[in-house]
């Protein structure tokens, strides 16, 4: 009889053991990391067509340059000018307007902040900044997207990225 005590005394100690294991590993699969991020196709979507605006710039009149052809000439380009100001300078007041028209943010209001960013990747080396726009708090969960463009005339890509907060 004891040595069957025995055995059911050890069985018992490995269940509460691997219980134990098993409460610990499901409390950190579902603790609360604070930030989120998804990915949106609306997003990716919406940035598709931001990317193909035509813009009030015009380096040669009459024709008037894309989103998109303005990306390609601040990165290969960024002394060009376009009217009165620098091709990257229409491409940063031209997203500042397109993304203020397009998506208020506010602590009062569900959209609580965005971050939009344009980089140069290259085919060989880092990447490169080309604009970073910022509005609101975004420090807690967040929906995404990209857009990637293939440069042209650099043989490298632009990444466009935003991240919508709430």
């Amino acid at each position: 009889m004891k040595r069957g005590q025995e055995e059911v005394t050890g069985f018992i100690m490995i269940v509460i053991v691997v219980a134990v294991i098993g409460v610990i590993v499901l409390s950190l699969a579902l603790r609360d990391t604070g930030h989120v991020q998804t990915s949106s196709s609306e997003v990716s979507q919406f940035l598709e067509s931001v990317i193909y605006t035509t813009t009030s710039c015009s380096v040669q009149p009459p024709a008037f340059l894309s989103v998109a052809e303005l990306m390609i000439a601040c990165r290969s380009t960024p002394l060009q000018q376009c009217g009165e100001q620098g091709v990257c300078n229409a491409l940063n007041s031209t997203l500042h307007a397109i993304i203020a028209a397009s998506m208020k943010t506010g602590n009062e209001r569900a959209l609580k902040g965005q971050k939009l960013a344009v980089d140069y990747r290259p085919r060989i080396g880092n990447a490169e900044s080309l604009l970073q726009i910022t509005a609101g708090n975004c420090s807690r969960d967040s929906v995404g997207g990209d857009y990637v463009l293939p440069d042209t005339r650099g043989g490298g890509t632009i990444i466009t990225t935003l991240k919508l907060c709430s």
